[in-house]
C-alpha cells in the first residue's frame, strides 16, 4: 500500500511540473506578443507593425496568439494607410503647386508616421 501511495504521489507531482511548465511556455508566448500588442492599442501602428511582424516569425507559437496577432497586424497596415494617405497626398499637392517649404514639412509628418517610407526620404532628402 505504502508503494501505491508513493507512485501516486510521483505521479501528481509529475502532473503539477508538466502544468507549470506548459503554464510557463504560454506565459513566454503571451510575453512574446506583448510588445507589438502594446504599439498596437496605443495606435502607433509603424512600431504595432514592426513587433507583430517580428513576433509572427517565432516558431511554436498557439494558433490562438497567432491569429490575434496576425488580425492586429492586419488591422495595423490598414490603419497606417489611412493615416498617411491623406498627408502623402497633401504633400504630393504642396510639391506640384511648387510649395516646397509646405511640401518639405508635410513630406516630415509623413516620415513622422511612417520612418521608413521612401517617396518621403527621397524628397526630404
Amino acid at each position: 500500500l505504502k508503494l501505491e501511495l508513493e507512485a501516486w504521489q510521483r505521479q501528481e507531482e509529475e502532473k503539477r511540473i508538466a502544468e507549470a511548465a506548459k503554464a510557463a511556455a504560454r506565459k513566454a508566448m503571451v510575453d512574446a506578443m506583448s510588445p507589438g500588442k502594446t504599439a498596437y492599442l496605443k495606435k502607433e501602428w509603424y512600431v504595432a507593425i514592426l513587433k507583430l511582424e517580428d513576433f509572427l516569425q517565432k516558431k511554436n507559437m498557439d494558433e490562438d496568439l497567432v491569429k490575434e496577432a496576425s488580425d492586429m497586424l492586419s488591422d495595423a497596415k490598414n490603419q497606417l494607410a489611412s493615416e498617411l494617405g491623406p498627408v502623402l497626398g497633401k504633400a504630393r499637392s504642396l510639391k506640384e503647386g511648387q510649395d516646397l517649404k509646405a511640401a518639405y514639412e508635410s513630406f516630415l509628418e509623413v516620415l513622422k508616421i511612417e520612418p521608413t517610407n521612401a517617396e518621403a526620404l527621397n524628397e526630404v532628402d
